[in-house]
């Protein structure tokens, strides 16, 4: 039995195994499931579950600051972008070496410039902080819509040129494909940045 420290991808148990399919991607269950039977469609689905989860507490959390706070949804944007930012930034911390090496797969910015990798979480936490305290500087909405607007540009690119990668939008704590989620993300942030810097 391996020593994985993962969860099986299908039912949450504790990992027994891993198995790696045809696009050398490493699936991790439990002693009761396999890549036997299952549809390559549906794997890839349950690949992006960690994704959908973290954007379902993030909108939970914004709408709890709201019932508290009182609805405002210029406060509940700053709120939303605010654990988005947070959030996003502390995963990709938890092993930042291990995200600049997959960001430079795929970031137009950090292909060049690897030190600005090094940078990418802590301008995503600074942002969250910022956006959660109330504040509403010109800057900060400067920087979350250049921030989006070449998460678009390089997942894009990414997606167009139909590169198998993994998107480290939450570090490498989890195993995510990149697809057109990834420019949904980025879509709502650079609509709400922008948004805000038009009012």
């Amino acid at each position: 039995m391996e020593n994985l420290n993962q969860k099986c991808e299908l039912c949450s148990m504790v990992a027994t195994h891993s198995e790696i399919d045809t696009k050398d991607i490493t699936h991790y269950f439990c002693q009761h499931h396999s890549l036997k039977n299952i549809p390559t469609a549906k794997i890839n689905h349950l690949r992006l579950i960690p994704l959908f989860s973290v954007f379902i507490l993030i909108i939970a959390l914004s709408l709890i600051r709201q019932f508290l706070n009182g609805t405002n949804f210029m406060m509940w944007m700053m709120d939303f972008m605010g654990i988005f930012f947070l959030i996003f930034g502390l995963f990709k911390l938890y092993d930042l070496k291990g995200f600049v090496q997959g960001f430079q797969t795929y970031d137009v910015i950090t292909k060049k410039i690897p030190q600005f990798g090094y940078t990418y979480p802590f301008i995503e936490v600074i942002l969250g902080i910022t956006y959660l305290a109330g504040f509403m500087f010109v800057w900060q909405n400067l920087i979350a819509l250049m921030l989006a607007s070449f998460g678009l540009y390089s997942a894009y690119v990414a997606l167009k040129n139909k590169e198998e990668i993994q998107c480290v939008c939450l570090g490498t704590f989890f195993n995510l494909p990149m697809t057109y989620i990834t420019l949904l993300e980025n879509g709502v942030m650079f609509g709400m940045a922008l948004f805000m810097l038009l009012m």
